[in-house]
C-alpha cells in the first residue's frame, strides 16, 4: 500500500487481547455486584446508600466495556487503520472518537459513584468515629469537585461538541490532551490512596487481636489494585502519540486499561460486602455466630451501653436475678455489620413452674442489634 508507514504489519490483530481482558474483568464486576446483593439478602440486611450508589457505577462501566466489545471491535479497533479502504477511514475515525467521548464521560461516572459508594459504606460502618466521618466529608467534597471539573471539561472540549468526533465540522478544540490526562488521573490516584487510608486509624484503635486488625486493614486496602491499574493507565496515556493517524492501533492499551480500571473499581468496592457469603460457606452462618435460641422473649437478655468512647455490651449488670454469668466478662461489639445476634455469655439457672429462668439451668444470652465499628477505652 502506497504511503504505508514503515514497520507496519497489516496482519497484526490485538482484538482477541481486547476481548479477553475487557470481557473477563466485566464478568468479574458483574459477579461481584450480584453477590453483593445476594449477601444483603443472606444477612437479611436492608439495602443502604452504599448499595444504591454502586449500581450507577456498574452501569457506567458496563457501557464502556460493551461499547469497546461491540461498537469499536466491529469497526476494526485492535487492527491497523490502514487495512481500511481510503474512503472508509474517516468513518472508522469518527466511530473511534465517538467511543472515546463515551468512555471519557462514563469513566468519570464510574469513578465518582464507586467512590461515593465506598464513602457511604464508611459512613455506615464508622458511626461513632468523628475523625473518620470528617475525613469522609472532605473526601466526598474532593471527589465531587473532581467529577464536576472533569465532566465540564469533557463536554466543552470542543465547540460545537460534535466537532470532537466529526472532523468535517469546523470546531474550536482547545483542550491539551496531555494536560487533561495528568489533570484527570493524578487527583483520582491521590483520592484512591486517601480512601484506603481513611479507616485505618479507627481500625487500629479497636480492641481486637493484632491478627484481626491486620485482616480488617487488608480488606480496606484492596483498593491498592485499582490504584495500580490507574497508574498503569496513566503511563500508557502520557506515552501516547495522539498525532498518530493509526488511532485504532495506538489507543489499544489505554482503552484496555481504562476498561480494566473501571471494572476492578466495582469489584474492589463490592468485596468488603461479601463477608456474609464467606462466613456462610466457612461457618454455616452468615453472622458468623450460632444462636442457640430463636426466641425473642424474656430469654434474650442484655444491655447496650453508650459512652463517649464507643459501644460495649455487658452481661453481668442486667442478668441479676437470673443466675450468675459464667465468665463475668463484657463482650465488645464485633462480628460484622450484618450480624443479627451476638452471644454475650452463658447464664446458669433453672426454670420455675411457670417456665421462667431459675437457678440450675444453663442458658445462652443473645442480643439483637445493628452493628457499628467504634473504638473504646478500657
Amino acid at each position: 500500500m502506497a504511503g504505508l508507514p514503515p514497520g507496519i504489519n497489516l496482519t497484526d490483530d490485538k482484538q482477541p487481547q481486547i476481548i479477553g481482558s475487557v470481557s473477563a474483568t466485566w464478568a468479574l464486576a458483574t459477579l461481584a455486584i450480584m453477590l453483593r446483593f445476594l449477601c444483603r439478602r443472606i444477612s437479611k440486611a436492608n439495602l443502604w446508600w452504599d448499595d444504591y450508589l454502586m449500581i450507577p457505577a456498574y452501569i457506567f462501566t458496563s457501557i464502556v466495556s460493551w461499547v469497546t466489545l461491540t461498537y469499536m471491535i466491529f469497526n476494526d479497533f485492535g487492527k491497523h487503520i490502514f487495512i481500511q479502504p481510503p474512503q472508509r477511514i474517516p468513518v472508522v475515525v469518527t466511530v473511534f472518537l465517538k467511543s472515546l467521548f463515551i468512555a471519557e464521560v462514563c469513566y468519570t461516572g464510574t469513578i465518582v459513584f464507586a467512590k461515593f459508594s465506598i464513602l457511604a459504606f464508611y459512613w455506615r460502618l464508622f458511626k461513632m468515629n468523628t475523625l473518620v466521618r470528617h475525613s469522609i466529608v472532605v473526601l466526598a467534597t474532593i471527589v465531587s469537585m473532581w467529577g464536576i471539573a472533569v465532566f465540564v471539561i469533557v463536554v466543552t472540549q470542543c465547540r460545537p461538541l460534535e466537532g470532537f468526533w466529526d472532523k468535517t465540522i469546523k470546531a474550536d478544540c482547545t483542550v491539551d490532551s496531555y494536560k487533561f490526562f495528568y489533570g484527570n488521573s493524578t487527583p483520582n490516584i491521590i483520592t484512591d490512596i486517601l480512601l484506603m487510608l481513611a479507616p485505618l486509624p479507627a481500625i487500629w484503635t479497636l480492641h481486637l487481636e493484632f491478627r484481626q486488625k491486620v485482616s480488617l486493614s487488608g480488606i480496606f486496602l484492596l483498593g491498592i489494585f485499582v490504584t495500580a491499574v490507574s497508574i498503569t493507565r496513566l503511563v500508557f496515556l502520557v506515552s501516547l502519540n495522539i498525532a498518530d493517524p493509526d488511532v485504532t492501533w495506538v489507543f489499544i492499551d489505554p482503552q484496555i486499561w481504562t476498561c480494566v480500571e473501571l471494572n476492578i473499581a466495582v469489584v474492589c468496592g463490592c468485596l468488603p460486602q461479601l463477608r456474609p457469603l464467606l462466613l456462610l460457606i466457612t461457618t454455616g452462618s452468615a453472622a458468623g455466630t450460632k444462636v442457640a435460641s430463636k426466641r425473642q422473649s424474656k430469654d434474650t437478655i442484655g444491655s447496650y451501653k453508650k459512652s463517649p468512647w464507643g459501644s460495649r455490651f455487658s452481661t453481668k449488670e442486667n442478668a441479676a436475678g437470673l443466675g450468675s454469668v459464667s465468665d463475668g466478662k463484657p463482650f465488645v461489639a464485633a462480628g460484622g455489620e450484618n450480624a443479627k445476634y451476638i452471644r454475650l455469655g452463658n447464664l446458669e439457672g433453672k426454670r420455675d413452674s411457670m417456665g421462667s429462668p431459675g437457678r440450675n439451668e444453663k442458658m445462652q444470652v443473645n442480643v439483637e442489634t445493628e452493628w457499628t465499628v467504634s473504638s473504646q477505652r478500657s
